[in-house]
């Protein structure tokens, strides 16, 4: 579906099944069909992983957006992810600093995604999290092996432009079943501030 132009309706208008269908109806599926639709949200409690369980299958496509900051006593974390508690991934990563300065590129095979150094540990500067975000794609799919993005920004000190890192990994689940459920943990805990967002589009 495409957007259209909606009709202006005047006193007396008779609306038609084929106006409903063109201003209504079609205009909201292509609505519908272009944006992330939020399904759940959910915080960390410093003692658990945050875990997207019994994921709904009615999109292609999931977003995960979040702030996080481990309880680790450590400047930085490392943020691991599951779907479906697999851990045959291959993935690669890359960061470079503030300024633009490449500082670390890595890739794994058949092995947890394992976002080395990603997330601000707990004697990172005060009120500072990582911002987080990863796409899946065709998630629900039963046939394809999926793909993923994810990008993370971190604060690691408290003043120059260089203190801040950026962190980008992509790679693919190397299975087919669609994915149901999606973990976030850290090798200590995600702390209870934290939270990630779970939207879906079609």
């Amino acid at each position: 579906m495409t957007w259209t132009t909606p009709g202006t309706a005047v006193t007396n208008t008779v609306i038609t099944s084929a106006f409903w269908n063109t201003n209504i109806r079609d205009d909201l599926n292509a609505i519908y069909n272009n944006i992330w639709t939020k399904i759940s949200i959910l915080s960390g409690d410093s003692t658990n992983p945050i875990v997207f369980s019994s994921i709904p299958q009615i999109y292609s496509h999931l977003k995960f957006v979040g702030m996080l900051r481990s309880t680790i006593v450590a400047t930085a974390d490392s943020l691991i992810i599951l779907a479906n508690a697999i851990s045959n991934y291959y993935h690669e990563e890359f960061m470079v600093d503030g300024a633009g300065t490449y500082s670390f590129a890595g890739a794994a095979a058949n092995a947890t995604i394992h976002l080395t150094s990603a997330i601000n540990g707990s004697t990172a500067p005060a009120n500072t999290y990582s911002s987080f975000e990863m796409i899946i794609s065709k998630y629900s799919s039963t046939i394809y092996f999926k793909s993923f993005l994810a990008r993370i920004t971190r604060r690691i000190a408290a003043t120059a432009i260089t203190d801040f890192l950026d962190i980008n990994s992509s790679g693919w689940i190397n299975a087919a079943p669609a994915i149901t459920q999606v973990s976030f943990d850290g090798s200590s805990r995600i702390d209870s501030i934290s939270n990630i967002t779970m939207y879906g589009m079609p």
